[in-house]
């Protein structure tokens, strides 16, 4: 039988495995707990240790409960045998093509190995701390990632991922890592066309801390030392001028690649398009958002800290609550039909940095207990409808998420 031309595709390779998987998800919770103990008694060695466990449970997690999801089949299949339908403007995946064919259940094991970046992501701003698991579960168990990391939307989510440091520079949190920021801001752009919208929501912590007379007195400043290094050391104002060229170049051609497509996809999506989901309005959704709000309460009475007070003095809190906004907005789209289409497709990002910003807000108020609120909601949302329904799944007549391989990696047919 031919390859299907639309979605959904769907294996016949999988099966389900209700203890399997409910056990793999206990063992983080549990090495949770470990971070948590080595992160309280100061015992680095052992926190790192368990880090990198649980950073490898959640990618083997993830690679299997992927397997039998659409975009996940799809590309693989396409690896092996139809490269050439490799979206061209996002040149990153045909690059990727060794690597992909190298790995274990391909695609499926790339959206692991991308589900785990996403948990290293809080692991790394608990900065060794006693919460930093429980941060992490926050993330890839969140009802508001269900579609970067339930449905193997491994594309798109690496591509906003590889923003995160671009929004944490933005921020104020990544000061030093100018040449990290780059690299990942390049590589995302040649990652998904969706790069130009995601590179706008990175930017929004920098409308937010943007004040017009420091931007400009700073901008002055480098300028006139621009010129002094020009009149003394005109080889390092030419080094300067030409890495500044260089990088424009290497923003500028994929940019060119992709505007057009994305331009075309708004089009179809805006006109033509009718299929959207209704992720975004989820009662589990709805639900962390009132717990986030709760939390966020919880922080204000404990310092004592008035709001206004707060969101005139704290970037961080004109940030989170710019992209609660933006999130309110795309659910009104969802929930009204306007525009839902393209709207929905870009819940999990700005989901991802309101998550972000929020633990990078409450570990500013050393109130790292303020997760959870929002982490029962997900994790008790997370125990309802995924690991207690998965007796239910309909593995091989449908595309669900935790539909596991039935066979090992070196079994499996394209």
């Amino acid at each position: 039988m031919p390859f299907p031309q639309r979605a959904p595709f769907r294996v016949d390779q999988v099966m389900a495995a209700p203890g399997l998987m409910t056990g793999l998800w206990l063992v983080l919770v549990l090495l949770a707990l470990v971070l948590s103990w080595a992160g309280h008694t100061g015992r680095r060695r052992c926190w790192w240790a368990a880090a990198g466990l649980f950073l490898g449970v959640v990618a083997l997690f993830f690679t299997l409960a992927s397997w039998g999801t659409s975009d996940i089949t799809k590309l693989s299949h396409f690896y092996a045998f139809d490269r050439g339908r490799l979206p061209l403007a996002e040149p990153l995946w045909p690059l990727l093509t060794p690597l992909v064919l190298a790995l274990p259940y391909r695609m499926a094991a790339m959206q692991g190995l991308v589900a785990a970046a996403y948990a290293a992501v809080p692991l790394l701003l608990s900065r060794l701390g006693a919460w930093g698991g429980w941060w992490a579960l926050l993330i890839v168990c969140s009802p508001l990632q269900r579609s970067f990391l339930q449905n193997g939307i491994t594309r798109q989510a690496l591509a906003v991922l590889l923003l995160v440091p671009l929004m944490l520079w933005c921020s104020g949190q990544l000061a030093r890592r100018r040449l990290l920021v780059l690299s990942c801001t390049v590589l995302a752009a040649l990652s998904h066309t969706t790069f130009p919208i995601n590179l706008l929501a990175a930017l929004v912590p920098a409308l937010v801390r943007f004040r017009p007379a420091a931007g400009w007195s700073r901008l002055s400043a480098w300028w006139n030392r621009a010129l002094a290094a020009a009149g003394h050391r005109s080889w390092k104002a030419a080094g300067l001028g030409l890495g500044a060229l260089l990088f424009a170049l290497l923003l500028a051609l994929p940019l060119a690649m992709v505007l057009p497509v994305a331009l075309q996809k708004f089009q179809l999506y805006s006109q033509r398009e009718t299929f959207f989901s209704s992720y975004p309005i989820l009662k589990d959704v709805l639900r962390l958002e009132l717990a986030l709000l709760v939390a966020v309460a919880l922080v204000l009475a404990k310092r004592g800290l008035n709001p206004i007070r707060v969101l005139r003095h704290e970037g961080l809190a004109r940030q989170m609550l710019l992209y609660g906004v933006l999130l309110a907005l795309i659910q009104v789209s969802v929930f009204s039909g306007w525009l839902a289409p393209i709207t929905f497709r870009l819940a999990d990002m700005v989901g991802l940095f309101l998550l972000l910003s929020f633990l990078v807000w409450i570990r500013e108020h050393r109130t790292d207990w303020a997760v959870l609120p929002p982490l029962a909601v997900t994790l008790v949302g997370w125990l309802q409808h995924r690991l207690l329904d998965v007796a239910m799944l309909r593995c091989g007549l449908d595309d669900n998420f935790l539909c596991i391989p039935d066979r090992w990696p070196w079994l499996i047919q394209y």
